[in-house]
Order: structure tokens, then sequence, then C-alpha cells
């Protein structure tokens, strides 16, 4: 089996041998800015999930709530001996990561004798670029399950105007006046909490207050946008939500992972091996490896399959209809 104790920083530092800074130093470098910034936000309590034995490949958490939605309160008191009152109702659902990515790549043994690579050096770096890879799959997919679950803007903005769940905004109208608006739409949302995913909408603005912030007459604009909690991912956000800003309630979105296998490598038949890595870039995720050696046209290979076992939730326990922990603001012309 191959030794996967070679380092990221280390397949780095063997790039820069040959050529420093060369180009394909990025392709190491997972652009998944926008699901690692959620993770460590997100309040779901849900751990990693390890299937149930080695023969049952069960990856479900089942979630409980307590519902409690029809709240009225009178416009007078009742007898204090009648005792009247709504009873809250236990929900509750099954949650299976039914979601499955997976990247490969093989190794032909007979290659590296004359090849002047080293074998280890190049396994991990196909691993490194395979797991980046993954990670900016997955944090494409949770900036794409936002745009599927936008809320209804329930705070009517005194720029722009709302196009189905997008609130549009003139390119000219974001400026610092727009921090307040988008605190007050939150408000209005009820969110507890809330960040703001940018692409390029607000990053160029804040990235120049940030410098004129020390400049008597740039000090203002610098707290003000220094006022609210950021993700950037122009990369990513530029490709799947174009001229879009979110305001998201950590709160309302889970990104769920799990594993049939751990850490330690787990060996069937004598050439087949399943393990788990980290992800690089997304705290708290591991992905399953698969390796497997075979022995064909006078050849050894070895080949790797690195999956990922996932899934997205809404948090279901909301009693305002399309009230969903999500709002988008749209840059218009």
């Amino acid at each position: 089996m191959a030794n996967f104790t070679v380092s990221i920083p280390n397949v780095l530092a063997a790039l820069d041998q040959a050529m420093p800074g060369n180009i394909q130093t990025g392709d190491y470098t997972g652009e998944a800015t926008a699901l690692a910034g959620h993770l460590q936000r997100q309040t779901a309590t849900i751990q990693n999930i390890q299937g149930e034995g080695l023969n049952k490949k069960n990856l479900t958490v089942e979630l409980y709530w307590e519902k409690m939605c029809d709240i009225t309160v009178l416009d007078e008191c009742t007898d204090e001996c009648t005792v009247s009152a709504n009873e809250s109702t236990d929900d509750s659902t099954t949650v299976a990561l039914d979601q499955c990515a997976e990247a490969s790549f093989k190794v032909s043994w007979k290659r590296f004798r004359s090849a002047p690579h080293e074998l280890t050096m190049s396994v991990a770096k196909n691993l490194s670029a395979r797991l980046n890879y993954l990670d900016e799959f997955l944090s494409g997919q949770f900036i794409t399950f936002l745009g599927l679950n936008q809320g209804d803007h329930e705070y009517q903005l005194p720029v722009g105007s709302a196009t189905g769940t997008n609130w549009g905004i003139p390119a000219a109208s974001w400026t610092d006046s727009l921090v307040p608006q988008l605190r007050l739409a939150a408000r209005f949302a009820r969110f507890p909490s809330f960040y703001v995913l940018d692409g390029l909408n607000l990053y160029p603005i804040i990235e120049k207050a940030r410098f004129y912030g020390a400049n008597d007459d740039g000090r203002g604009e610098n707290a003000l946008w220094s006022s609210l909690n950021y993700i950037f991912d122009p990369v990513k956000m530029v490709e799947l939500a174009a001229n879009k800003t979110y305001v998201v309630n950590p709160g309302s979105v889970a990104f769920l992972s799990g594993n049939y296998w751990d850490a330690i490598p787990r060996e069937f038949a004598g050439n087949h091996r399943m393990f788990t890595v980290p992800s690089p870039n997304l705290p708290g995720v591991f992905y399953d490896v698969h390796e497997v050696e075979t022995c064909s046209g006078d050849d050894f290979v070895t080949s790797w399959k690195i999956r990922a076992n996932w899934k997205l939730l809404l948090n279901p326990e909301g009693c305002t209809e399309d009230r969903t922990g999500i709002l988008s603001f749209l840059k218009t012309a």
C-alpha cells in the first residue's frame, strides 16, 4: 500500500523544486471557501455519520423536533379555572446520505522503472489533486443548494425590487448604505444571526474600503462594511451564482457527511483496501478511499477511488412558509 504520510505541503514543495510558483500548484489548492466557511458557522449538531458495521452500508440519521406554530394571543383573559391551550407536536424525519461523488486515478508500476518521478510522491500528488476537486464540487453543490432554496423577502428595501425570490439592486446602489438594509432584511426574516456569502458584488468594494479605512474620510465606510460577517468565494460564486449575494442564517442549512470506513485500512481479498482521509479544505469532512491492486498486461496497476457520501439539508422546523433562512440579492444593471 502506498504511504499516505506524504503531506500536501510536501507535495507543493516538491513541485516548486523544479519550477517555483508554477501554474500546476493551483491543482492542489481547492476553491471551496463557500462550504468551508459555512461548516465553520453552521449550528447543526449532527456529527459525521459512520456506517453500521462492515456489511451494513447504512448512512442515515433520525431527526426529531418539537413544533410550536399555532400560537395565539387573546385580547382578553379567560376565567382562571378554564384550562385551554394548544399542544405542541412532535415531528421527525429520516435523513439518508444518498448523495455520492467520486474521483479516481490509477498508477502503473512499470512506468516508474524509467520515469524520473518517485512513486509514492506521484500517488500523493494525484490524491491531493482529487481531494481538492471533490472539495470544490461539494462547495459548488452548496452554492447551488442555496439558489434552489431562496426564501421570500419580508422586508421591502428602499432600493431595487423583488424579482421572484431575488431582490434586485441596481449596480449604483451597492454602497455602504446597503449595510443597514441587509441587517433589516435579516431581522424581518427573523434570523437570529447571519452571514453574507458574496462573489464579486461586494468583494472589490470592501477590499477598497479596508485599505482606505486608515484615512479620515474612509473610516466610517470601512467600519460599516466591517460590521458584517462575510464569506467570500469569488471563483465559485461567479461560476454558479453570478451577480448574487446571499444573506444566510447559519442554522438554516446543514451539510452532512458520512463514511463506511475509518482511518485504519481494512483489507479484503489481499488486494482491496478501504480507509478514510480528511478533506484538505472542509472541516469535519472525510472521504472514503478504495485502493485496488491488479496484475494484467505484464504490469502491476493500482487504482484509487475517492468517494464523498453527503447530503444538504434545509432546517425543517420553520413555521412560516417560504421563510427558509436564505435571502438572495441580485446586482442588476
